[in-house]
C-alpha cells in the first residue's frame, strides 16, 4: 500500500508491472534480517500511531461532519419525502 510504506524505511516500493524490481526488494529483504525486523517494527509502529481504528474512525468523522456543514439542506433531502414539504 502506498499510502503506508515510506520507501527505504518500513518497506520498498517498486514501480508497478516490474517483476524485476519486486524480486529485488524481496531478495534484499529476505538477505539482510536486521533490515527486515527493523522496517518490521517501524510498520507496527505507523500501524498503531497513525492508523488505529480510533483514528481512521475519528477522521472519517470529520470527513462526514465536514461534508454535511458544506451541503445545502435541500440536497441532503430526497425529492418528495415528507422532510422537504416542511
Amino acid at each position: 500500500c502506498r499510502e503506508i510504506v515510506r520507501h527505504g524505511e518500513n518497506g520498498y516500493l517498486v514501480p508497478v508491472h516490474d517483476p524485476e524490481a519486486l524480486a529485488k526488494a524481496i531478495l534484499s529483504l529476505v538477505n539482510d534480517p536486521k533490515s527486515r525486523h527493523s522496517m518490521g517494527a517501524h510498520s507496527r509502529h505507523l500501524a498503531v500511531t497513525e492508523f488505529s481504528v480510533e483514528i481512521v474512525v475519528e477522521q472519517t468523522i470529520k470527513v462526514y461532519a465536514h461534508l454535511l456543514q458544506e451541503a445545502p439542506r435541500n440536497r441532503l433531502r430526497p425529492k418528495g419525502s415528507l422532510a422537504s414539504k416542511v
